[in-house]
């Protein structure tokens, strides 16, 4: 990873677990039902966890190729190595 500024790393990606409301869960809000059924009610409209979306863009940044350090030296890289 390539440090770009004081708190900031190039290549760095964020991981997110978001749902998009419906009227289902805009229902279970207001009625104030438990955070389980309304869990429940996201996944099953296709939310996905904090951790299914770790995994998932953890192994695709493993498929992807990389350069080796040798490339980028014989390229005339002049960042870390």
């Amino acid at each position: 990873m390539q440090r770009v500024s004081q708190h900031r790393y190039k290549g760095r990606l964020g991981i997110f677990e978001m749902v998009e409301m419906n009227n289902e869960l805009r229902e279970l809000a207001y009625k104030r039902s438990p955070t389980s059924d309304l869990r429940k009610a996201a996944r099953a409209s296709g939310m996905r966890t904090l951790a299914e979306d770790g995994c998932s863009k953890s192994s695709r940044a493993f498929r992807r190729p990389r350069r080796s350090r040798e490339t980028r030296r014989s390229k005339g890289h002049k960042g870390i190595t």
